[in-house]
């Protein structure tokens, strides 16, 4: 079959919007998040020495101390997207995974019974509040691996399945990939309650069963039980959460937060009436994201993808019956708004529910050729300072240098194993109490000269309106090489010298 259908036609939609948005030079593309860049590099640490690192390969300031490649899996699937296709490898498969998101969303919905109006309005509510996390990391794995299970156990509320089962296996996999896979038994664990609460005593034994015989697969990986005491420690960490903004509560005064909010308010209510009919199971579930959600802006998406298919269910029967109370004994009833609306949606739900080989066809297409596209072969220069690291390259590669945890990022990605770096995205290896110094550093808080000698720094690159970049312009000691609207390069007099700098760096991209 060559013809599409609509589902086809709404996954190839979504991978263009995605592709052209990160190929126009925009800021808000796939790869707005350097951390892309570390994965790539772990991965080809992995391959290289044939085992996951014990020990931390990219720090100076804790070189060699006890480091966990939790998301393995996926550094090695990074890296060889990267080999083979360079960074356009590593942005289409994201776009097809997250259109794949997308794609089982709307099919769950019509499995549910939504017609096809409601599910693509909801489906486009979803994306206004997840596309803030729409990035090429390895949390795209739990976005996609959590949509299945939620199909999976709805199907199996509605009629117990083997498929069910099929959780188990997936978690092994999913272990290895993202530490997200813990939310899986936070669903399990609700439904379980909930389905106690309904007073289906064997159904909730055999939920319970299914999430201990998912646990046990969760330590096939490398790390085995300590994979699971990092998550304990790393979801315990209040410190954590004051600094990384994705362990924060949304934002409800962005464009995202406000199809965050009708989520929410829409959810609440579907909450109110799945306990009014004692569907105590899915009711706990949705409550329980919903509040992980208010905490953390990074469970946003999940909580969205798991009410999305119950929610386009209810706006289906509130359809029909708008169409129902305008009908009346004149005939007029059928021409109603509502009754064509219904029509349209009802005509073109199955194609929800249909494939083709022209998505296959497609995904070929857009890997062998460029179609119009011109990758990015590198991470975008309005976030990154590409330009300084051209012009400093030597003096950024042999300095102990200060630097944004994002920027550190970008430095690992681009100069390892030359590169080492004081301070990157990965927060959890740092710890609090060196975390506590990055952050005395960036702010200029009161002791920051005392953190500047104890890790020897002896050059800064940072944005130009950065406290420390203030303060150490005209300094005694400090020399300031140049600054623009986007960044600052400062160095301790006597560092480096002219030798340092460089005019001329060859272009990364393709060998990446």
């Amino acid at each position: 079959m060559l013809a599409p259908s609509l589902s086809d036609l709404l996954f190839i939609a979504l991978i263009l919007w995605l592709l052209i948005f990160t190929n126009s030079g925009s800021p808000t593309g796939l790869l707005q998040d350097a951390g892309a860049g570390v994965h790539i590099r772990t991965g080809e640490w992995i391959l290289s020495h044939h085992s996951v690192p014990r020990t931390d390969p990219f720090s100076f300031s804790k070189p060699g101390e006890a480091w966990y490649a939790w998301e393995w899996l996926s550094d090695v699937l990074f890296t060889g997207l990267n080999t083979v296709w360079g960074l356009k490898g590593l942005i289409l498969f994201t776009a097809i995974v997250l259109a794949g998101v997308c794609w089982l969303l709307v099919r769950h919905m019509a499995v549910r019974g939504a017609n096809a109006l409601a599910a693509i309005l909801m489906m486009n509510v979803v994306i206004g509040a997840a596309s803030v996390h729409f990035l090429a990391r390895p949390h795209i794995f739990t976005l996609i691996l959590l949509s299945l299970a939620f199909f999976l156990i709805d199907q199996d509320r509605t009629r117990e399945s083997l498929h069910l089962w099929f959780l188990v296996p997936l978690t092994a996999l999913w272990a290895n990939l993202h530490g997200g896979f813990t939310g899986l038994f936070l669903t399990l664990g609700a439904l379980t309650v909930g389905t106690l609460l309904e007073g289906r005593k064997r159904a909730a034994l055999r939920y319970a069963g299914v999430g201990a015989a998912c646990l046990l697969a969760s330590f096939l990986n490398p790390y085995g039980y300590h994979l699971h005491l990092h998550v304990i420690e790393f979801l315990r960490s209040d410190w954590i959460r004051r600094i990384v903004l994705e362990f924060q509560p949304p934002r409800l005064d962005t464009a995202s937060g406000v199809y965050f909010e009708v989520l929410l308010f829409l959810g609440l209510a579907l909450c109110g009436r799945l306990a009014y009919q004692k569907r105590f199971g899915e009711a706990l579930a949705i409550l329980a994201w919903a509040h992980a959600s208010m905490v953390s802006v990074r469970h946003v998406p999940i909580f969205a993808l798991l009410a999305g298919p119950y929610l386009a269910q209810e706006i289906t029967i509130l359809m029909r019956r708008a169409q129902h109370s305008m009908t009346h004994p004149s005939g007029m009833g059928p021409k109603s708004i509502w009754a064509i609306l219904n029509q349209l949606g009802d005509e073109h739900q199955p194609g929800l529910l249909r494939t083709s080989l022209m998505v296959p066809l497609f995904l070929a297409a857009l890997f062998a050729f460029d179609c119009g596209f011109t990758y990015p072969t590198d991470f975008p220069s309005l976030i990154y300072p590409t330009d300084a690291m051209d012009r400093y390259d030597g003096l950024i590669r042999t300095s102990r240098l200060y630097t944004t945890d994002a920027w550190g990022d970008y430095l690992i990605y681009r100069n390892y194993p030359q590169q080492r770096v004081f301070f990157d995205g990965r927060t959890d290896y740092y710890g609090e109490a060196l975390t506590l110094d990055y952050e005395t550093l960036l702010n200029g808080f009161p002791g920051w000269e005392d953190v500047m000698k104890k890790h020897r720094i002896d050059a800064v690159l940072l944005p130009p309106a950065s406290a420390l970049a203030g303060l150490l312009r005209g300094r005694a000691g400090w020399e300031e090489l140049e600054t623009t609207d986007r960044f600052t390069v400062l160095r301790a007099v006597g560092k480096g010298g002219q030798a340092a700098l460089s005019t001329a760096v060859p272009d990364r991209g393709a060998s990446h």
